[in-house]
C-alpha cells in the first residue's frame, strides 16, 4: 500500500542509565512506528493488553522491532536500561566512536 507520511526521529539513551519511562504513544493517525537499534545493547520491555506480564527484550545493535502504536492497540513499552560499552559491536564503535557508550533509537513512523 501507498503511504501518506513518514516521520523520522532519533533518541539518544546514555549508558548504563539510560531510560524512557512506561508509556503508549497513542498515535491513532493509522500509523505504524519501525524501531532500529544502534550502538550498546537496549533492555525495552513491552506488553500487549492481552500479556499478563512484560516481556522484556535485549535488543542489540541492528536489530528492529515493529508495533502499532494507537491507543486501541494499547502496546505500554519502554527503555529500562542500556548496556554498557561491551555491548556495543566493536566494529561499530571503532568506526563510530560516539556509538561505543550509548543507544540510538531510530524511530520510523509510517502512516498508510
Amino acid at each position: 500500500p501507498e503511504h501518506t507520511s513518514v516521520s523520522l526521529a532519533a533518541i539518544r539513551y546514555v549508558a548504563p542509565n539510560g531510560r524512557f519511562p512506561p508509556h503508549i504513544d497513542h498515535c491513532n493517525n493509522g500509523s505504524w512506528v519501525f524501531l532500529f537499534s544502534l550502538g550498546c545493547r537496549a533492555c525495552f520491555r513491552v506488553r500487549a493488553p492481552t500479556m499478563d506480564h512484560s516481556r522484556e527484550l535485549a535488543l542489540q545493535s541492528g536489530d528492529a522491532l515493529v508495533f502499532d502504536p494507537s491507543s486501541g492497540a494499547g502496546i505500554v513499552h519502554e527503555v529500562a536500561g542500556v548496556g554498557e560499552e561491551s555491548t556495543c559491536p566493536a566494529e561499530l564503535g571503532d568506526r563510530f566512536a560516539e556509538l561505543r557508550n550509548c543507544r540510538y533509537g531510530v524511530q520510523c513512523r509510517v502512516r498508510f
